[in-house]
This record gives C-alpha cells, sequence and structure tokens, in this order.
C-alpha cells in the first residue's frame, strides 16, 4: 500500500464508545474532557456531536440522544445517534476509550507536523533556512507533546512541598536589584515594559549582571550585536563614558580600570547572544541553554521576534498564541525564569504619564501571560519641560535640593504593576547615569524601600 493510500491513525470503535457513554451517563463527560477535545475526533460527525455535548454541559442541559439529535441539522446524523447510544454495554471504560481516541489524535498531528518538515526539507532554499527548520521542529514537536498533558499533580506533594518552605522560611523567589517586591520564581515569565529608548535593555542588562553573579543568565538579543550590549556593561564596571570607548579618546588610566571590568565581568555566570532567528528557533536556543544549565532567560525584545501569523487573527490574539503562551509554557517546562522585555504603545509614552497595564501593546494577552510586569517611566520623556523636570525629581524624594538642575542624572521609575507572586502597585524611584549605565540606588538612604530581612528572598538553586 502506498503512502498515498494509507489511512489516518484512528478507531472508530473507541469514539463510539466514548460518546455513547457521555449519552448513558453524563457524569462520564468531565473524566472525559480532561482528557479530549472535539478536535481529537477523526470522523467529523463525531466532532461534530462532542461539541454539541460541550454547549450542552456549559448551559447545564441534560446530554442525551434527544438533545443531541435536536441540536443536528443533518437527518442520518440524527438517527446515527441512536446507534452509537446503542453500541455502549457500559459507561465504566469511558476514560480508557478517551485515552484510545487521544492517542490517534497524537499520532495524526504527530503526521501532520512530520509532513511539513518534510516539505520544508526540500524547498530550494533550504539549506539558507536550515537552522530556523531545525527550531521549527523542536518547537512544533514541544507544543504538541505540552498539549496533551493533563496529569496533576497530587494535592499532597503540593502541601508538603509548601509545609517545607513554611519550616525554613525559603522561598523559590528573586528579585531584582532595588526591588524585593518583584519576585520572580521558576516557570515565570515576567514582562519588563518601557516606551522606545527609554531604558529597558539598560534595565534588564542591569538585572543580568546582578542576577549573573550566582545564577546562569542567558541574555538574547535582537536590537544591537553582543559588543556593544557588553561595552554598556563594562561602561558601568569601569566608570567610563560609552563616547571615549567609541571615540578611543581613552586614558591609561581608563584602560587599566577598563582591563579589571573585563575580568570581573568574564567571572559572571552571563551568556549573550545576538539573534535574529523567528520564535521557534529561539524557543530551540532556549531550551538547549536550559539543559547546560541557564536558570534565567531574557530576551529583548517582543516586537522583533519573527514569527508567522495565523490567517484571519488580529496582533493581539497571534502575538499570543505564538509568542508569549509558547515562552510562558516553556518557562513552566523548564522550571525556569524567562523574562520578556516590550515596548510600550505611543500613549504609554506621554511625558509625565506613568505607564500602566493598558498602555502595553496588544496588552490584553501579554498581561494574561505574564506572572509579573513591571513598567519603567524615564525622565528623559519631560527633557523639554523644566518645571514638570523639576516636579518630578521633587516628587521621588531621591534628590537632594542642590541636585534639582543637575543635569548629570535622569530620575528613574519602575512600577510594579502586576504580580501574582505578590504585592503590585509598588513603585520606585532611581537615579540614573547615562553616560556610565549606572543606576544609582538611593531607597534605603532616603526611606523608600525597606531593605528585604535576611534570608526572605532566598532563590533555592536546586528549585525544580
Amino acid at each position: 500500500m502506498g503512502i498515498e493510500e494509507r489511512v489516518p491513525p484512528h478507531s472508530n470503535e473507541a469514539e463510539q464508545a466514548v460518546l455513547g457513554s457521555i449519552m448513558l451517563d453524563n457524569k462520564v463527560f468531565d473524566d472525559v474532557r480532561e482528557i479530549l477535545r472535539a478536535e481529537d475526533f477523526y470522523r467529523p460527525t463525531h466532532e461534530r456531536i462532542f461539541a454539541i455535548m460541550e454547549k450542552l454541559r456549559a448551559k447545564g442541559k441534560p446530554i442525551d440522544s434527544m438533545t443531541v439529535k435536536d441540536a443536528l441539522d443533518n437527518t442520518d446524523e440524527k438517527t446515527y445517534v441512536l446507534d452509537i447510544q446503542g453500541a455502549v454495554p457500559s459507561t465504566k471504560n469511558a476514560k480508557h476509550y478517551a485515552e484510545i481516541v487521544k492517542s490517534r489524535a497524537k499520532l495524526r498531528a504527530l503526521i501532520t507536523i512530520g509532513n511539513n518538515l518534510m516539505a520544508l526539507g526540500f524547498d530550494p532554499s533550504g539549506p539558507e533556512h536550515v537552522d530556523d527548520y531545525i527550531g521549527e521542529a523542536v518547537s512544533q514537536t514541544t507544543l504538541l507533546a505540552l498539549a496533551h498533558q493533563h496529569n496533576a499533580i497530587p494535592l499532597g506533594t503540593v502541601l508538603s512541598d509548601l509545609m517545607q518552605e513554611l519550616r525554613t522560611g525559603e522561598r523559590h523567589y528573586i528579585a531584582p536589584p532595588g526591588l524585593p517586591q518583584a519576585r520572580f520564581k521558576p516557570g515565570d515569565l515576567g514582562v519588563l515594559s518601557m516606551g522606545a529608548s527609554v531604558g529597558k535593555t539598560v534595565t534588564a542588562l542591569h538585572w543580568a549582571d546582578e542576577w549573573s553573579k550566582s545564577h546562569n543568565v542567558s541574555f538574547y538579543e535582537y536590537e544591537m550585536t553582543e559588543g556593544d550590549l557588553l561595552s554598556r556593561l563594562i561602561c558601568n564596571h569601569a566608570g567610563v563614558k560609552l563616547s571615549s570607548m567609541q571615540d578611543a579618546t581613552l586614558t591609561d588610566e581608563e584602560l587599566k580600570r577598563i582591563a579589571a571590568a573585563m575580568k570581573g565581568i568574564e567571572q559572571r555566570k552571563l551568556k549573550v547572544q545576538e539573534v535574529w532567528c523567528d520564535i521557534g528557533t529561539l524557543t530551540a536556543k532556549i531550551r538547549r541553554d536550559a539543559q547546560q544549565g541557564t536558570e534565567i532567560v531574557f530576551i529583548d525584545y517582543l516586537g522583533l521576534i519573527p514569527y508567522h501569523r495565523p490567517k484571519n487573527m488580529n496582533d493581539a490574539r497571534s502575538i499570543g498564541v505564538c509568542i508569549t503562551q509558547p515562552l510562558k509554557r516553556l518557562a513552566a517546562e523548564l522550571g525556569i525564569i524567562i523574562i520578556l522585555l516590550v515596548q510600550l504603545s505611543r500613549e504609554g509614552q506621554r511625558g509625565g504619564e506613568y505607564p500602566k497595564l493598558r498602555h502595553l501593546r496588544d496588552s490584553g494577552e501579554i498581561e494574561q501571560d505574564a506572572s509579573l510586569v513591571i513598567m519603567g517611566w524615564s525622565e528623559k520623556l519631560v527633557l523639554d519641560d523644566s518645571k514638570e523636570r523639576v516636579e518630578k525629581r521633587e516628587e521621588s524624594n531621591i534628590v537632594a535640593p542642590d541636585e534639582l538642575f543637575d543635569d548629570s542624572f535622569l530620575v528613574f521609575r519602575l512600577s510594579i504593576e502586576k504580580n501574582r507572586n505578590g504585592q503590585a502597585g509598588v513603585h520606585k524611584w532611581l537615579l540614573y547615569r547615562g553616560e556610565h549605565f549606572y543606576f544609582e540606588d538611593r531607597g534605603q538612604e532616603y526611606g523608600i524601600l525597606n531593605p528585604p530581612k535576611q534570608g526572605e528572598l532566598k532563590y533555592d538553586d536546586n528549585a525544580q
């Protein structure tokens, strides 16, 4: 039998048994629904019948041959419903039948993925995109595996882990420098959002630098080269200006500081990589890094990640389906933290207005998928309004009276707009010295934030 004559894997008897069991005992539906979706059925009639059952259950109506027949338009299908119900002697094996239907659906999905990848392999331009195709293969098979996972963690295991945390006082959190309320834990997808050219990359780099002292961190950069990114980190560590590095006007003393800074940075557990790949390849790279020990991943930034937008789907929905949801699932599966940088909409970059969740581009999907959303505002947005600028500096409560007109720094505001792991609505003011890409935290000195107690935010390296 040729490949073109093969019938896709399915079990008509198992599909009938599932539907017939539900009509005999509606309680069976809830057990079956944990395993199956309507699209898992091979026969179109069975798919339509199961979809009708879902609607009936949602409305609290009984599911039997009469209610299902009334919802069908095709006369032959109405007659077929009676045949299905009569073919099932007992409902006790309904879950087993559902597992059979699901296994056949997985095989059909795997065949579809294989056919798609085979077509890519025969693409004349394949050699130019082989890495992207490999990433797509990993991405599709991973999504297939995750989509069919339905086993719950036993309640006793969850309670035991929680009690262990309470007894030891060790919670598996890590917080950004100076912002202890922003508690990230393994499995979280976090969002760091700011306007264009406000400072999201340098903020993320600041976090990555601090965290990489004790944790393995990967930084995927879509906007600049590895050298440009590390130059900013060197300026921070060495206390030199980027312009001096670019113009090669460094003094002997500055060169010595740079050499020392480079040695210090080399000790960090930080990996920086310039990427231009699509979301499928990116997830494959993240998976590889996680296998090699990476615990925290930064992606700079969402708007530059290539992806294939599904037909008849708006931007907000497609970003969720194609980018943020896969990243969220990946973080949970690998037990890592993923922090995605996102650019604000134009409305969120108005001078004196602080950004809110509604200012996220395509905010509905991003906000829903993220565990934490931290947003940034910079005095840079009001530089042309001297009155507004002074008012913001006074509001920050971290600028001394004799510094109100000092141009050597900018005030910078970070706010926690969403936080599944703790308190939201908290904000933090910092001084930002742009020449050296350096954040000065005056919070403790001025009493803005109380530092965390020792052991309060301990991150467990063995946490999964």
